[in-house]
């Protein structure tokens, strides 16, 4: 779908593209699009960082597990390179189809593997049904499970409960990350929503906030002027620091690794236990 809207955006040139979530890079490597503004995530991030502190971490192997999907591979992908650069071995792979119900055929994959810790990606009901089954297939005691934060966000914590506690990822936004101006967004989102925020909702509230400051710099809505009102434009995000990298239009931010944790009332949170600060990522040939 981001590849589609990315032909939209490049033929027409009607309006600025304020992307809220697709993560997938190839947006910058084939489009470099002037008026693509990324107010979430590029893959290598939500990805490749995590690698050289697993590697220092957790384990000197591993085997990847992923949905097999252009995201999933794009992120198995972007970790074994990292991984494999920090000096760690990855024993295999295992690609698992999009809607996968009974994920045990490939837990006894990756229990015959060897590996001391596992990086997946899944999200959504895939990362309930495959984080619930690990542990109930007991996997918890042979390798520790680390992932993409799809793994184990906000919206597949409740349901997966337990079976998360103890497992690390990394994202760019945790509700429990403990500055004052995600103190005041949490405050008032579930103030207004009577639930915490996720990933989604800081994107999204991103992205209205980089329209405002774009629209009321440029003092107009026309696209010619508010692509280069946003370029470079940093912003006071719940995130921590954020800003539109000059050559991409992806944002700079810095990565939370987190590990999840008993909450309050028999829930189960993400703890940040550690940050990688604004780490550099590729800009696949773009150069706006």
């Amino acid at each position: 779908m981001a590849i589609a809207m990315m032909q939209t955006v490049e033929n027409e040139s009607s309006g600025i593209w304020l992307n809220a979530n697709a993560g997938d890079y190839r947006v910058v490597e084939q489009g470099c699009l002037e008026y693509h503004f990324r107010t979430s995530f590029n893959d290598w991030q939500t990805s490749a960082p995590l690698a050289p502190w697993v590697y220092e971490n957790i384990a000197d192997n591993v085997v990847l597990a992923y949905a097999d999907y252009a995201f999933g591979q794009n992120s198995k992908e972007f970790f074994r390179e990292a991984f494999e650069q920090a000096g760690g071995e990855v024993v295999g792979e295992l690609g698992v189809p999009l809607g996968t119900d009974d994920f045990s055929p490939y837990l006894g994959e990756l229990e015959n593997s060897g590996a001391e810790a596992v990086y997946s990606f899944f999200a959504g009901s895939d990362a309930v049904n495959y984080i619930t089954q690990f542990s109930d297939f007991g996997l918890d005691e042979e390798m520790i499970q680390t992932g993409s934060g799809f793994l184990l966000s906000e919206d597949t914590l409740p349901a997966q409960g337990a079976a998360a506690l103890g497992k690390y990822s990394i994202l760019h936004y945790t509700p429990t990350k403990e500055n004052d101006r995600n103190q005041e967004f949490v405050q008032s989102y579930t103030d207004a929503n009577d639930e915490s925020p996720n990933v989604y909702a800081c994107q999204g509230y991103d992205s209205a906030q980089a329209l405002d400051a774009a629209a009321n710099e440029a003092d107009s809505t026309d696209p010619a002027d508010l692509a280069p009102a946003l370029s470079g434009m940093e912003l006071d995000s719940p995130r921590g620091y954020f800003r539109f990298h000059p050559e991409t239009n992806d944002p700079i931010q810095s990565m939370d690794i987190r590990q999840v944790a008993e909450g309050g009332e028999d829930s189960v949170e993400n703890e940040v236990i550690d940050t990688i600060e604004r780490p550099e990522f590729p800009t696949w040939g773009c150069s706006l």
